[in-house]
């Protein structure tokens, strides 16, 4: 890391992290891709691994009927090679050559046209989303679940109003962890043209990669890293308890210092408020949450960590802040990251 004075403001060069593809340290690399390309992931290289995949990754489907040519088409695309010169990205070779595990796809459910024509609003798309998770459950086994959004339902994502927010992914995701069930959200916006190669590897490394890990793969682990750190990655949904009464949903994912995901919990709590759209824990409901989710790594670790990192995509306030530092005092070092989505910062070359 280096400091440079240019003529506008004082920054840092921060170098990126060597990522390690083998056990023993001595497959490293900066480039994840470059990483997979050569060496496949990491945990491939653990003898007798009772973790690692079984092959084949057992895939279920919920899909737009309409446009099933278009998705399997795009599925199809993890079994293939894809050649492509580029700085960054590297060849894609198929899924069994990358990962040593095949797919298979188990089971698949259909959203009906006459389906997506009757959801008029925000409730009715996340209410069919749930229904057809419910039935691909009960029909079907499998080890990832891949989700369709159909364009017709973009409007919907994400809903903003006074003492009112939804947020269509999050309230899936929701749904699924408490069900035990992983979950990879498409959009259908977000399927590739087939015919711009850097956009199609681009999407089928990224989409192979989430395929795999939610499998319980690990693709890499830091070559070098701070001993003890929990990242926490939060997010929030709202629900209606009683017709008076709403909570809201604390979903924490927990990591380690090395990127494996210990678990994923759900914090209720009825003590939260809303400002600009956006909701906010209280101070106690935030000490109350973070003090729990401490114990959950101590139980998993058998030791408290030396640094904690909790990072959300809306900004903390002062209460939640309050609360943080209360449930962390025993914690020598601790991070506060509100990941924006947008920034005014932009890039001059």
């Amino acid at each position: 890391m280096k400091s440079v004075n240019n003529i506008w403001l004082p920054y840092i060069t921060v170098k990126e992290p060597l990522l390690s593809f083998h056990i023993d340290q001595s497959y490293k690399a900066t480039n994840k891709l470059e990483g997979l390309f050569r060496w496949g992931p990491f945990d491939i290289t653990i003898p007798t691994n009772p973790l690692k995949p079984v092959s084949p990754i057992k895939i279920g489907i919920i899909l737009p009927r309409k446009i099933k040519a278009l998705v399997e088409g795009y599925i199809n695309k993890l079994n293939e090679n894809i050649e492509i010169d580029d700085d960054y990205l590297r060849p894609y070779k198929g899924f069994r050559e990358v990962y040593g595990v095949n797919i298979d796809i188990t089971s698949k459910v259909y959203i009906e046209s006459n389906e997506i024509f009757n959801c008029t609003n925000e409730e009715d798309v996340l209410n069919l989303f749930l229904q057809k998770i419910q039935q691909i459950k009960n029909e079907s086994t499998f080890d990832v679940l891949l989700i369709i959004i159909p364009e017709e339902f973009e409007n919907y994502l994400e809903i903003r109003r006074e003492n009112y927010y939804f947020h269509l992914h999050d309230k899936i995701k929701l749904f699924s962890a408490s069900n035990n069930i992983r979950t990879q959200i498409i959009r259908q916006i977000r399927i590739p043209n087939f015919q711009n190669k850097k956009q199609l590897v681009r999407s089928i490394w990224w989409l192979s990669g989430a395929i795999y890990v939610k499998a319980g793969g690990v693709l890499y682990r830091l070559a070098e890293f701070d001993e003890r750190v929990l990242y926490i990655g939060l997010s929030y949904a709202i629900t209606q308890f009683t017709t008076s009464q709403k909570i809201l949903i604390g979903v924490a994912q927990l990591f380690d210092e090395q990127g494996n995901n210990i678990r994923i919990d759900l914090f209720p709590t009825s003590e939260f408020t809303i400002i600009s759209k956006n909701p906010f824990l209280t101070e106690r409901s935030s000490r109350s949450i973070f003090q729990k989710i401490l114990e959950i790594y101590k139980s998993v670790k058998m030791r408290s960590p030396s640094k904690v990192i909790v990072y959300k995509t809306t900004p903390f306030n002062k209460e939640e802040i309050k609360g943080i530092k209360q449930a962390f005092s025993a914690i020598d070092r601790f991070e506060l990251l509100w990941i924006q989505r947008n920034s005014f910062y932009r890039g001059i070359r």
